[in-house]
């Protein structure tokens, strides 16, 4: 990962147990997010956790379309074409 990279946004949001661990190879610097942190923020500055919230929204979005087009990839099925409309 590099710099500014975030992880363990989908725990975050969702609330489940986070899926990977991170091991850093040199000293670094973190930020911890709790949904409570998330949360008072949200009431004292909004106009900020709107930019958050969509930047959380746009990285998610970005891993569900890495993860679909893995599986895309590892399906042994033949791939389908929607009907044309």
């Amino acid at each position: 990962m590099s710099s500014g990279a975030i992880f363990g946004e989908a725990a975050l949001i969702s609330e489940v147990p986070r899926t990977a661990n991170i091991v850093a190879k040199n000293d670094v610097e973190v930020l911890i997010v709790t949904q409570e942190t998330l949360k008072k923020t949200m009431a004292t500055m909004p106009e900020i956790m709107v930019k958050v919230m969509f930047n959380l929204a746009a990285i998610l979005s970005e891993r569900l379309q890495e993860q679909t087009a893995l599986v895309a990839r590892e399906d042994p099925r033949p791939q389908t074409k929607a009907p044309a409309s």
